[in-house]
């Protein structure tokens, strides 16, 4: 059998959430396959399930896998895990799609993979020129390796993406992963920033743009807001529900089971009595929010970052006021 899109995803606390994430990846895909990395360092304390538990419930689902091999990662590291995951599951099925995905990320709409079918890959194609132009930009142009490569590959573009939502097609990330592990040691690497937003993206960049080969968008919606609060609301998901534009799924879900926007997905997409009667075997329980409370947990959110962060908001005024 032949999957359409493998999603890889790094875990590392919460194993009843990520069953939660099982269902809704499923729900919205067909044919879809799920390959999981276990951190090491997960929180095995920090969960209603046992990882006893958690591989019981996997072997019901068809199409979820666990990567045997568990490699070191950290905030900037996480590249490592997403390639341990391909080069394990290359080996076990076959699929045309590998995408790249978080476990604080749900689906909101289906019709992916006919949205991308006839592109080469997907990402955010931001050009990073000098340091300045991205948060650390500082490290990455002190990463002697990446530069050397650059220049032994005669690539003269850097480009950035967002790390969730990026895909590519399985033959053309078995070159990325083949041109990273010749010019790259990963695990030896000094120079800390989230390598998995500008090396797979700038390998494709620079193989489609030679090979005349199309390239499509990211598909993940992340929430970002001036109050530096990532997680997402309940108008935002309204939003991409209705829309139609290119994203699918939105980060970030807060890791809790019953989250009131995990609430409202399982509600209003139906997908609700098949996780129930999943988790109730293991004593977990699945609350109901109404749409007000979904709101008024929304406006708590915003209200408790504004205050948290009330020090940088003042600063980002002062700056517009000074100009």
């Amino acid at each position: 059998m032949k999957y359409k899109i493998v999603f890889s995803i790094p875990i590392h606390q919460k194993m009843e959430v990520v069953i939660d994430q099982i269902v809704n990846f499923r729900h919205f895909n067909k044919n879809c396959a799920i390959i999981f990395h276990i951190s090491q360092g997960f929180d095995n304390n920090d969960t209603l399930i046992s990882k006893d538990e958690f591989f019981e419930i996997i072997q019901k689902f068809e199409g979820v896998y666990i990567n045997p091999t568990s490699v070191k990662t950290g905030l900037h590291s996480i590249i490592q895990a997403h390639i341990s995951n391909f080069k394990y599951i290359k080996d076990v099925i076959s699929f045309d799609y590998f995408a790249i995905c978080a476990s604080n990320e749900s689906f909101v709409k289906e019709g992916l993979y006919e949205h991308i079918l006839g592109t080469e890959c997907g990402f955010k194609q931001c050009i990073i020129n000098k340091p300045t132009e991205w948060t650390h930009g500082t490290n990455l142009f002190k990463d002697q390796p990446f530069l050397d490569y650059l220049r032994a590959r005669a690539i003269n573009r850097i480009i950035f993406t967002n790390a969730e939502g990026q895909y590519y097609r399985s033959e053309l990330f078995l070159r990325i992963v083949n041109e990273i592990d010749s010019f790259f040691k990963l695990d030896e690497v000094k120079m800390a920033y989230p390598r998995d937003e500008i090396y797979c993206s700038t390998i494709a960049y620079h193989f489609c743009k030679k090979e005349k080969k199309k390239i499509g968008y990211l598909f993940t919606y992340s929430a970002y807001h001036f109050t530096h609060l990532w997680d997402v609301s309940k108008i935002e998901v309204d939003r991409l529900i209705s829309g139609n534009g290119h994203f699918y799924t939105i980060k970030r879900v807060e890791r809790q089971i019953n989250d009131n926007i995990r609430s409202y997905l399982r509600n209003i997409f139906h997908y609700k009595m098949e996780e129930k009667k999943i988790l109730s075997e293991y004593g977990c329980e699945l609350l109901d929010y109404s749409n007000v409370r979904i709101y008024i947990l929304d406006i708590y959110k915003y209200i408790n970052a504004i205050v948290h962060n009330l020090p940088k908001i003042r600063q980002r005024i002062w700056k517009v006021v000074r100009i």
